[in-house]
C-alpha cells in the first residue's frame, strides 16, 4: 500500500468531485484526500479529517505504517486552503499519534479544530465504531 495504490484505485471516481463535495477521511484517508485533491486540481466544499497529519509519528507502535505513511505527505500543506472551502479537523490529545502532529496539521491548513478528550484514535474502542454525532453539525 502506498499513496499511488490509493490514487489508481481511486481515479474512477475523479470525475464525480466537484465544488460541492464534501470529503471525510480518517488517518491516512486524511493526507490521502489532501495529496490527491491537489495533485489532480479539484477543489471542493469542504473537508473533514479525523485524526489528521503530514509528518511521521515518532512515537508510533506501528513503524512499519509510518514508512508506508510517507509516500502520502505532501511538502505545501499550507496550499490546501485553496482547494476546500471549509476544513475542520478533529483529533484528541489521547491519540496514538503526537498531539503536537495533529495539531500543527489544522494549523497549516488553517481548520476549525475540534479536539475531543479520550477519543483516541476515533475507533470502536473509544465509542466510535458506528456513529459520529460531532461530525453532523457540519454536514
Amino acid at each position: 500500500m502506498s499513496y499511488s495504490s490509493w490514487a489508481k484505485a481511486f481515479e474512477p471516481f475523479k470525475k464525480y468531485i466537484n465544488k460541492d463535495s464534501v470529503f471525510i477521511g480518517h488517518s491516512t484517508g486524511c493526507i490521502f484526500t489532501v495529496k490527491f485533491l491537489m495533485q489532480n486540481k479539484l477543489k471542493i466544499a469542504k473537508f473533514i479529517g479525523v485524526v489528521p497529519f503530514n509528518e511521521p509519528n515518532t512515537n508510533s507502535p506501528h513503524p512499519d505504517w509510518e514508512e508506508i505513511n510517507k509516500t502520502f505527505f505532501v511538502p505545501n500543506l499550507a496550499d490546501f486552503k485553496n482547494f476546500a472551502r471549509e476544513r475542520i479537523c478533529f483529533y484528541s490529545p489521547t491519540d496514538i499519534y503526537d498531539f503536537n502532529i495533529l495539531n500543527r496539521f489544522a494549523e497549516t491548513i488553517d481548520a476549525k479544530k475540534e479536539i475531543i478528550p479520550a477519543a483516541g484514535h476515533f475507533t470502536a474502542a473509544t465509542g466510535y465504531g458506528k456513529t459520529f454525532p460531532e461530525i453532523v453539525k457540519y454536514l
